[in-house]
């Protein structure tokens, strides 16, 4: 439900089996208001060469091992500092290990004793990239 002036927005999602490759279960569980989130991370150095000097006597476009061999080529695309700044800086989305409770929103238990989050704040949106909670109740706060 969306938000009103007088309302908060509420959602409520329930799971009653879940599949994998080799097996299902019959399960009865709630989203909750907690996520484990996604953050940016810096990635792996994909440089092929190796590291270069502080001194700005190359601009890092050579190959490994030897400048002067005939087959040796440089990175593709390597003809430009923007490029290979790009291949450098790498970033990836890297999962939180700790769960956190979703930034205004509140969870609890409805009438019939279903899990319900809400926010008086905004409305509840899901994002793909985030890691949600379900449990058979509402989790409280890990110590």
């Amino acid at each position: 439900m969306a938000k009103t002036s007088t309302e908060p927005s509420r959602l409520a999602i329930r799971m009653d089996s879940v599949q994998w490759n080799d097996g299902s279960a019959a399960v009865k569980i709630y989203l909750t208001a907690w996520i484990y989130p996604t953050t940016v991370a810096s990635g792996q150095d994909l440089q092929y060469e190796p590291q270069q000097s502080q001194v700005a006597t190359c601009n890092g476009e050579g190959a490994y091992p030897d400048l002067n061999s005939p087959v040796v080529k440089p990175f593709p695309g390597g003809d430009s500092k923007s490029s290979s700044d790009a291949v450098h800086n790498t970033t990836a989305a890297v999962t939180l290990r700790r769960r956190v409770p979703m930034k205004n929103v509140m969870s609890g238990k409805h009438g019939d004793g279903i899990v319900v989050i809400a926010s008086t704040h905004s409305d509840i949106k899901l994002d793909k990239l985030t890691t949600y909670v379900f449990a058979a109740d509402e989790l409280r706060a890990s110590k």
